[in-house]
């Protein structure tokens, strides 16, 4: 904020929030320094800032540059990685976590990977134009619509028809590498919806595809968590096959805990419980896809997150709201 000489006048003009994105996101097993690139406002600076569950404050190499460099982790640790860009006085911040599996390659307790669908690592695919923003804040996504006038099962995750429903995603990698669908892969993911946000029949899913950005459901060839409620019903929480779902609807649901297996060039099968807000599971379930060898040869995995309408009816409202969290941990098998 400052004074302006403008049109033979001094005015107040208010500073507005720099721009900060990066090129890389949570990482849940580091291997090597954590060297991201980010993008900011003309005219911003950069402070990026780092510390270690195990060893606390960490030396980052270029921490003022665009291009800054955390250590690799010790086995067992998270690093926290805070970006943050400076204009004018005003300040926007970028937080990630970064992890290094224990010995062994294994973990217990472990931390899961938080979606900050605003955090640069993630990209729309939103073929209508459906959405209008997207904000985080304290764990939850919040996505703001614009019109959807006349529903349609494509905007239906879990029915036939086509996926033309808004997503986001990234490249599924583990250890610096892309996983592939002919590895086998165990990918476990949360979804906690608020339930003061309730303003349309809504659905949403995390998991994992092949294509995400394509309209073709048997191309996007998607499993994961799933997510459903109607503005007068309870929450549902359940595991979601390319075109359909199984899932447990409940007054006391809070979150809902749903791993897929995929490998060796099939879509798998699912496992979800729905839980209260004591962890305490109180229904479970699974659907198999019985899809196999949905690609000719092996090509790369994504992680996706989508948001969408409940049934084939459905009608939004410009303006109206999902505010879902997200967590995941994936986990690569040489079998």
């Amino acid at each position: 904020m400052g004074l302006v000489f403008k049109d033979g006048q001094w005015t107040l003009e208010k500073a507005t929030n720099p721009t900060i994105s990066s090129s890389l996101g949570n990482v849940e097993d580091q291997t090597g320094a954590y060297i991201p690139a980010l993008t900011l406002s003309s005219g911003a600076s950069v402070l990026t800032t780092a510390s270690n569950t195990t060893s606390g404050a960490v030396t980052v190499t270029g921490s003022t540059t665009v291009t800054p460099s955390v250590p690799e982790p010790a086995a067992g640790s998270i690093t926290t990685v805070i970006h943050t860009a400076t204009k004018d006085g005003v300040e926007t911040a970028l937080t990630f976590s970064v992890g290094k599996a224990g010995a062994g390659g294994s973990t217990y307790n472990v931390t899961m990977n938080e979606v900050d669908l605003t955090d640069g690592s993630w990209t729309l695919y939103d073929p209508d134009g459906l959405v209008d923003t997207i904000t985080f804040s304290a764990g939850f996504n919040t996505i703001t619509w614009n019109v959807l006038a006349a529903g349609s099962v494509d905007y239906v995750w879990d029915a036939g028809g086509n996926h033309r429903a808004p997503r986001w995603y990234k490249a599924l990698v583990l250890d610096g590498t892309t996983v592939q669908n002919d590895k086998f892969l165990a990918f476990t993911s949360v979804i906690e919806n608020d339930p003061t946000v309730n303003d349309f029949n809504q659905e949403a899913v995390c998991g994992v595809c092949i294509s995400p950005n394509t309209t073709d459901l048997f191309t996007v060839d998607g499993s994961g968590g799933f997510f459903s409620k109607g503005t007068g019903s309870n929450p549902a929480y359940g595991t979601w096959q390319y075109a359909s779902s199984t899932s447990s609807t409940g007054l006391n649901n809070v979150r809902g805990v749903g791993t897929v297996l995929r490998g060796g060039l099939a879509l798998g099968s699912g496992v979800y419980h729905a839980i209260n807000s004591s962890d305490e599971t109180l229904t479970a379930g699974s659907r198999n896809s019985n899809l196999y060898n949905i690609t000719a040869s092996a090509q790369d995995s994504y992680i996706m997150v989508g948001f969408g309408a409940k049934s084939s009816t459905t009608t939004i409202t410009a303006g109206d709201q999902q505010k879902i969290s997200f967590k995941y941990y994936a986990v690569s098998y040489n079998i």
